[in-house]
């Protein structure tokens, strides 16, 4: 429950500065996870999942285009290192 609030948190930080809402992009590992995202910023930008649906995060191989979405968004939200690990390698670069 803390994680979630604090990616709250960040969501309405974000969201606070400066940068037009249309400009801001945010991108999700999942979908059931874009899900509860795109009821967050519901009348302020939208969001888009990496992962299309069935796929599992344990075992995707992601595509240069996919790379490009997590490089250029201006959020990133992802489960964390249990699901999903390979945000972590390209937000940190």
């Amino acid at each position: 429950m803390r994680r979630f609030t604090l990616w709250c948190s960040a969501i309405a930080l974000a969201f606070s500065t400066t940068v037009s809402a249309k400009d801001f992009t945010v991108v999700t590992t999942v979908k059931p996870l874009n899900l509860i995202v795109q009821e967050l910023v519901e009348g302020v930008t939208t969001s888009e999942s990496i992962l299309p649906p069935g796929t599992s995060p344990h075992d995707y191989a992601l595509r240069p285009s996919d790379v490009k979405k997590i490089q250029d968004a201006d959020l990133v939200i992802w489960v964390g290192a249990g699901i999903g690990t390979f945000p972590h390698q390209i937000v940190n670069r």
